[in-house]
């Protein structure tokens, strides 16, 4: 007697076809999980294919690296890790990877070192480093043009590495720049840079003095300014500080380009604190108003 095949075996293979390409797409990230109340929802995400993870070169001192960047005339980035460091795993995946870094990064000698091992040991110690994750960016004998402490999303994160191969817009320039320049718009790109740095003291001052002098946003620089508060407050975990910040936002300038990215930061401050009422009110605006929108910063 021949062997005969299940009847329901044609539905069942294309049913567990369908499932193994569901999971493949939400391990890919085309979907990211967001939690409302007690319901999760999902909500589409740029294609994790469109990524594509630094290549690093492999060099055993930091002395070989100046030696051939200096051959290669390309300025160096270097990306100081731990294998501990969760936020240092996901600024490599998720923000190293994004496309519009990674076409910036092809221009650069891309290293990374390990700071619990000797050499990464001594990088820190050369460069004063206290924090992690800490990116710098080097000109090509080793000289410190910039540095990003903390994980950021690809948007903040492409203005350095422009201004380091553009040459202009660089950080010591910007400084001496805003320190003799009452123009406010040189003013917050410097507020935006310090931020970057992890210099909150400096950052929010000068943040809440273009306040002052623009609260209505006629010169284009005050929404931004009480936006970038709100961000210091966040990047120190003081998120019930930055709500009344962004509360206040939404009703000043409700016509700025920056209400979406109000709205993003306004609902991790809610997700932070507890505060989940609040967050699925602000969750159904947004979907509401930004019907094809990503909750999270791109």
């Amino acid at each position: 007697m021949s062997e005969s095949k299940p009847r329901g075996a044609p539905y069942a293979a294309i049913a567990l076809l369908l499932i193994s390409l569901l999971l493949a797409a939400r391990s890919g990230g085309l979907f990211q999980d967001i939690t409302v109340g007690n319901k999760t929802l999902s909500k589409q995400t740029t294609p994790r294919q469109a990524y594509r993870r630094p290549t690093y070169r492999k060099y055993h001192t930091l002395q070989a690296v100046v030696r051939e960047a200096s051959k290669l005339n390309r300025p160096i980035f270097l990306d100081l890790y731990a294998v501990w460091c969760h936020p240092c795993k996901k600024l490599e995946r998720e923000t190293f990877s994004h496309p519009s870094i990674a076409k910036l990064l092809d221009k650069f000698l891309v290293v990374k070192f390990d700071i619990d091992r000797p050499v990464g040991k001594s990088i820190v110690y050369r460069y004063r480093i206290s924090r992690f994750p800490t990116t710098l960016i080097l000109d090509p004998q080793g000289r410190e043009i910039e540095r990003i402490v903390g994980y950021y999303p690809s948007r903040f994160f492409a203005a350095p590495l422009q201004a380091t191969l553009q040459k202009r817009f660089q950080y010591n320039a910007m400084r001496a720049k805003a320190a003799r320049s009452n123009d406010p718009t040189e003013q917050l790109a410097y507020a935006k840079r310090l931020l970057l740095r992890r210099e909150i003291g400096p950052a929010r001052q000068l943040f809440q003095k273009l306040q002052k002098l623009d609260p209505q946003d006629q010169k284009k620089v005050g929404a931004a300014a009480l936006f970038g508060e709100a961000r210091t407050y966040t990047r120190v975990n003081a998120y019930a500080q930055a709500i009344p910040l962004l509360q206040s936002f939404q009703t000043r300038h409700p016509q700025s380009k920056l209400q979406i990215d109000a709205h993003r930061l306004l609902l991790t401050c809610y997700d932070k604190v507890n505060r989940r009422q609040d967050y699925q009110k602000l969750y159904t605006l947004f979907q509401k108003r930004y019907p094809k929108a990503n909750i999270a910063f791109d």
